[in-house]
């Protein structure tokens, strides 16, 4: 079973799956985050959207897909592979003539949440996060091994994962990843005719104009801004000795985002004071 993240922010794949996978194990330490070795993502062929993720040293394989039909056959010869890391071209070839679209999966976390109720050969639920390379949007599978047990441990793991629900569980960690995004982005914004204010302080000075780095704002992250900084030690909304206050504009955009780079500060919340005082600054 696969569901799509909304596409509200452009997000770093690598980084932010990181945080689901960190964010899922915060809030439910039982779970526990695998090596992936590799994946690939297949489409158009027997059963649609389909993921091919090897684990640990290649000792394990699990596969997601999206199809409401699948192709039954197929279905069994792929729960019968389980190829070495040397086999895994035979499986790729495989693949390859099965479906028109092929691409290696770069980012992506792999989870399993023990059921602690079923007897057998440690019996679990599976959930992968991972960015669809075709859309490039953030994607989240859910399913379950041994598979003939399928919804039986979905049901068991249902009990014991915060909101009684695994699906709803994962949804809420992407609730939270999403409301640390907004957390971050109203952290740095500044509303208002930013670019005239920044040419009448003499203390700033225009640096460059390039892309907005990532942890600013995620909506604009990519983005063309033009940078402006001045030093810490002319800013009179805080006590530094180091650093400098930088403040980034998109273009024809009426926002700024505010940023501090490394350096000593007496305040507990200097970006919060500095953000504070360029807004009084607008009026």
């Amino acid at each position: 079973m696969l569901e799509n993240i909304p596409e509200e922010y452009e997000i770093d794949p690598g980084t932010d799956v990181d945080r689901l996978a960190e964010i899922f194990v915060d809030k439910y330490p039982d779970a526990t985050r695998h090596t992936v070795e590799e994946a690939i993502f297949v489409d158009d062929g027997p059963i649609d959207h389909l993921t091919w993720i090897a684990l640990d040293g290649y000792s394990q394989h699990e596969f997601f897909y999206q199809d409401p039909e699948p192709d039954e056959e197929t279905i069994r010869r792929l729960l019968s592979m389980s190829p070495s890391e040397k086999e895994m071209k035979l499986l790729r070839a495989y693949l390859a003539k099965q479906y028109d679209v092929l691409e290696p999966v770069e980012h992506l976390a792999f989870l399993t949440v023990p059921d602690a109720y079923l007897p057998g050969s440690e019996p679990r639920a599976n959930v992968v996060f991972y960015q669809n390379p075709v859309g490039e949007q953030i994607d989240v599978g859910l399913n379950a091994t041994p598979l003939s047990h399928e919804r039986e441990i979905l049901g068991h793991v249902d009990r014991l994962v915060p909101a009684r629900d695994l699906e709803a569980f994962a949804r809420n960690v992407i609730t939270e990843f999403y409301d640390e995004l907004e957390a971050i982005a109203e952290d740095h914004l500044i509303d208002g005719d930013v670019q005239t204010l920044l040419e009448e302080d003499t203390d700033f000075r225009y640096q460059t104009t390039k892309p907005l780095p990532d942890g600013i704002h995620p909506t604009y992250t990519g983005e063309d801004a033009a940078l402006w900084q001045k030093p810490v030690s002319q800013e009179p909304a805080i006590d530094g000795s180091h650093g400098f206050v930088q403040v980034w504009v998109p273009d024809d955009e009426s926002v700024g985002f505010v940023f501090l780079t490394d350096g000593e500060y007496d305040q507990d919340r200097p970006l919060e004071a500095v953000r504070t005082a360029l807004e009084s600054a607008l009026g």
